[in-house]
Parts: structure tokens; C-alpha cells; sequence
């Protein structure tokens, strides 16, 4: 596709950088009970989104560990001038706690 745009020119692409994309499934248990914890916590269930694989959570799945990225809504953070807001993080810190209390009960 890129060659095809370069009016026959001759260029050279190589890939530099190449993750395998993996995911934790949605019927896993980390991912029910956190998405409980969120709608619980929140009022709402979580959206659930696909991002670039180069999160840690990517690397435990490797190793078969189960991981998600959960966090502040990402708007506004990771950024110029990044921020998120106080009840976000409050909010966060109870859905991991609700989180680990759920995994640890059975």
C-alpha cells in the first residue's frame, strides 16, 4: 500500500517495532469482577476498549497471567498539561479494592 502511493519511486520500509497483540478474555474472572466493581463504584459499567499493546498488563498475559489496564478516564491524562481529577483517582482506589476483595473470596 505505501509503495503504491510513491509514484514508482524506489524506498525501503522496514519494521522496527512489532508487538504481538494479546487480551484478556471477557468472561475472565479479573475482568467480570472488575467491570462489577466500576458499575458498583461508578454508577455505569466500564467501557471496554482496545489499546496499543506496549501496556505492562501485555506483558504479564505473556506469561498467562490475566491483566487489564484500568485507570482515571484517559482524556486527560497522558498528555500536555495532563491531569485527572480527585474523584477519579478516589474512585479508582475503591474499584481495586473491590476488585481484589471479590478475587480473594473464592
Amino acid at each position: 500500500m505505501i509503495r503504491e502511493q510513491t509514484d514508482g519511486e524506489d524506498i525501503s520500509i522496514a519494521v522496527i517495532k512489532a508487538l504481538d497483540a494479546n487480551w484478556t478474555a471477557l468472561d475472565n474472572r479479573l475482568v467480570v469482577e472488575l467491570a462489577s466493581a466500576a458499575t458498583t463504584v461508578r454508577g455505569a459499567a466500564p467501557s471496554f476498549v482496545v489499546r496499543l499493546p506496549g501496556s505492562d498488563a501485555r506483558r504479564w498475559r505473556d506469561l498467562d497471567v490475566p491483566a487489564v489496564c484500568y485507570g482515571p478516564q484517559p482524556t486527560l491524562s497522558a498528555g500536555i498539561d495532563d491531569y485527572v481529577n480527585e474523584q477519579d483517582v478516589v474512585d479508582c482506589a475503591k474499584i481495586y479494592a473491590r476488585t481484589t476483595l471479590a478475587l480473594m473470596r473464592r
